[in-house]
């Protein structure tokens, strides 16, 4: 595996997402296995977003969520405003669940490899990743177990 810069990471993703959604205001979720990945993951998607040419605004949910809290607190608000921001990137525990999952035009699973707290106890965790497989739902996943070489994995048969 060939190290990455921080940034040609992002802007690969930024570049597959532009790709499929050029043109439309889009919701981007970010959810993952630790509080400081899922962060640091949306901070530098912001970041390479932004140097794309669109206005971000940023959203975090600090709660597990549910599909319809989420539609009448995040989505809702952001479709609703013709005038803000391109992209809205949502972090927080649980975006990827099956019943929020349409929600988001997009999303980013960050990847440390282990779960750490404070994002959540050990038991939810293995709950959620048995049970909604968010990994294999997402549509990339950036491994930051080192974050000063994150690097993309691939949602293939093989990794999942």
């Amino acid at each position: 595996m060939t190290p990455h810069t921080i940034a040609s990471v992002y802007r690969d993703v930024v570049h597959q997402w532009s790709t499929q959604y050029a043109g439309r205001r889009s919701i981007i979720a970010v959810d993952g296995d630790s509080v400081d990945a899922v962060h640091a993951v949306a901070t530098a998607l912001g970041d390479a977003v932004t140097a794309a040419g669109y206005a971000v605004q940023h959203e975090t949910i600090t709660s597990v969520i549910t599909a319809m809290g989420a539609r009448a607190d995040v989505a809702i608000p952001f479709r609703s405003d013709p005038v803000g921001a391109d992209v809205l990137i949502v972090t927080g525990w649980g975006l990827l669940q099956v019943p929020a999952r349409g929600l988001w035009d997009w999303t980013i699973w960050a990847s440390t490899g282990i779960v750490r707290a404070p994002i959540r106890d050990v038991g939810a965790a293995q709950a959620f990743t048995q049970r909604d497989e968010p990994r294999s739902a997402a549509n990339a996943i950036i491994d930051v177990s080192n974050p000063n070489t994150p690097f993309r994995e691939w949602n293939d048969a093989c990794a999942i």
